[in-house]
């Protein structure tokens, strides 16, 4: 019975190298793959992150506590880095490159805002920046979309 086994292992292992050389080719085929796919797809517009200044009196605790929020609870965090400049700052980030956009919030908006004078934010852009405008779209629409489910 030994023997009948050990004929048997003998004739098995002569294949051995035979499928490990293929199973570590698919292996590294399928990592290859794989790889190619989360690169293609990082490298898309809508799974990069969208740099925004934000302009204004940054010191004010309640117009920190709504960008932190905004931060935290939004589902935009994943999309939106809200960064603080001086105005003259952002517009130089924005020639450059740096930064999508910049939000330009005037003074005391937040305690003018909760007695129910809601003034305008003006919203800074290149004609270049298609990104954020994107983004934006596809926010509202996912928004939009929400709201009636």
């Amino acid at each position: 019975m030994k023997k009948y086994l050990f004929l048997q292992f003998k004739r098995v292992f002569r294949y051995f190298p035979y499928v490990l050389g293929l199973s570590i080719l698919l292996f590294f085929a399928t990592v290859a793959a794989l790889a190619g796919l989360l690169s293609a797809n990082e490298q898309k517009l809508e799974h990069r992150k969208v740099h925004v200044g934000v302009t204004g009196n940054i010191d004010d605790p309640l117009l920190q506590l709504g960008l932190n929020a905004l931060k935290t609870f939004d589902d935009s965090k994943f999309s939106i880095e809200l960064l603080p400049y001086e105005e003259n700052e952002a517009k130089d980030a924005l020639t450059k490159g740096e930064i999508s956009a910049y939000i330009v919030m005037p003074e005391d908006f937040v305690n003018k805002a909760l007695y129910g004078q809601v003034e305008r934010i003006r919203f800074v852009t290149t004609t270049e920046t298609t990104d954020i405008i994107t983004l934006f779209k596809n926010m509202r629409h996912s928004m939009l979309l929400q709201c009636f489910d």
